[in-house]
């Protein structure tokens, strides 16, 4: 059974089953959700990894679970969300170990991390 057969009972990428989908409305979109094992029907927000402080880089630093077969992690950056110039960071993790960072170099730094589905 897959993970939106188990949770939405469906598996079509549509409705509150797509993978953009909030159905209980924590801000996390279900691929969100499948991606760090949540369930999408109970508000869990807290299950995302959180940027950190980190040897003076801002840091989202997390292990994905090598059940979540078909997800892509990825991360941008900018220094101004406005003027929406966002660029591409590199993962500096191994396997399914991920670290995306930006150095806190006294100016503004803004990080998002990306999930996509294969």
């Amino acid at each position: 059974m897959t993970w939106r057969q188990q949770h939405v009972n469906r598996s079509e990428d549509s409705g509150e089953a797509a993978n953009d989908a909030n159905p209980d409305h924590d801000g996390l979109a279900n691929i969100a959700e499948y991606a760090f094992g949540s369930d999408p029907w109970i508000a869990s927000a807290a299950a995302q990894p959180r940027p950190i402080l980190k040897e003076g880089y801002l840091t989202i630093e997390f292990t994905a679970s090598a059940e979540n077969i078909g997800v892509n992690f990825g991360a941008s950056r900018t220094r101004d969300v406005q003027a929406g110039d966002w660029q591409t960071l590199a993962d500096e993790g191994q396997e399914n170990h991920h670290v995306f960072r930006i150095p806190m170099d006294g100016s503004k730094g803004f990080i998002r991390l990306h999930i996509t589905s294969r």
